[in-house]
């Protein structure tokens, strides 16, 4: 084996070896990324649920305020009428 081949194996093996290790540091920060992905999507899938929870208790308050001031206008224009 002559000189030059000597040298273009060793290049040839350094630039494989590198990127050997960047492929490998990829592969780790990619897992890494995915599972803090997949906590921050369940955190926003409990707060969604959580949201929707408290948004169906707001709706019925309003319902029943609703309902309530219906009643109560109606009480009104009862006594209103009866007063004429």
């Amino acid at each position: 084996m002559s000189v030059q081949q000597s040298n273009f194996l060793k290049w040839f093996a350094g630039i494989a070896a590198m990127i050997m290790v960047v492929v490998i540091t990829w592969t780790f920060t990619v897992l890494g990324n995915i599972d803090v992905l997949t906590k921050s999507i369940e955190y926003n899938a409990l707060e969604i649920q959580e949201t929707r929870v408290m948004h169906n208790a707001d709706a019925l308050l309003i319902r029943d305020n609703i309902k309530e001031i219906k009643t109560d206008l109606k009480d009104i224009k009862i006594i209103l009428m009866n007063k004429k």
